[in-house]
């Protein structure tokens, strides 16, 4: 109860504070508020922060390595992502554009350390052990420490930076646009487009659709729901299946 009459503190309070002497159910209830009450005091400047974001986002949608629920790109993967690599822009080189904290992010996490490595706030220390089952670390920050990541599988990683390395390319090109890397359209090498790579990449994958009749949007949601979790576990499994799956609902 006394967090109760000290809500507008809990932000500001230390961690070390007894007041969190809590249970973990009851700390993971704080936890997403607090981790946002701290990117926002951390993040050096809110609007390129925020303008960073959303080009990253949509980036990440038109590229096919977004949906966290298939162990690819999230909002609170980007987040953190971003957060970090901001904090760390501005200690050593200052204010930095949109374009420019755009173009480092890809830079920086296509060639990340992700097997030794985790994403952690600066100066946040954490004792957090990943197992042999994550690949990919991204930590929240305040207790319980989890890694957002963990849905992420070794070969979607691949995924992943692959699609990061992409970006990067498209971004060094001479006459670059940004529409051009949204729909992952090379100036020079004739135009050719993500699509038609995926196509010629691989000699097979798998399509799914699927269709639902009835008059219940609450049974279709939760029929894609449940396909969904199934495809998790293929993924999950020992084939190298990450990107060549493709889901139409």
């Amino acid at each position: 109860m006394y967090v109760v009459y000290r809500w507008q503190e809990v932000s500001r309070i230390p961690s070390h504070d007894p007041i969190f002497d809590l249970s973990l159910h009851s700390l993971s209830k704080l936890q997403p508020y607090r981790d946002q009450e701290y990117i926002k005091r951390m993040v050096p400047d809110m609007y390129v922060f925020r303008l960073a974001h959303r080009c990253i986002t949509q980036w990440a949608k038109s590229s096919g390595v977004y949906s966290s629920k298939f162990g690819l790109l999230g909002g609170i993967h980007i987040t953190m992502m971003l957060c970090r690599l901001h904090q760390l822009i501005h200690e050593k080189f200052g204010r930095v554009t949109v374009p420019e904290l755009v173009a480092m992010f890809f830079h920086h996490y296509a060639h990340f350390d992700w097997k030794n490595n985790m994403v952690v706030s600066p100066g946040v220390q954490t004792r957090y052990r990943r197992s042999l089952r994550e690949p990919m670390v991204i930590l929240t920050v305040h207790a319980p420490t989890i890694n957002v990541a963990r849905a992420v599988t070794t070969p979607s990683l691949r995924t992943i930076v692959s699609a990061f390395k992409r970006a990067e390319e498209l971004m060094g090109e001479d006459g670059a646009k940004w529409s051009n890397i949204l729909n992952d359209i090379s100036i020079s090498h004739n135009n050719q487009t993500g699509a038609e790579k995926f196509l010629a990449a691989y000699k097979s994958y798998i399509k799914v659709n699927v269709q639902y009749w009835g008059p219940s949007p609450t049974q279709a949601s939760s029929l894609i729901g449940w396909l969904e979790s199934r495809f998790f576990r293929l993924l999950n499994g020992k084939l190298d299946l990450a990107s060549k799956l493709w889901v139409i609902f």
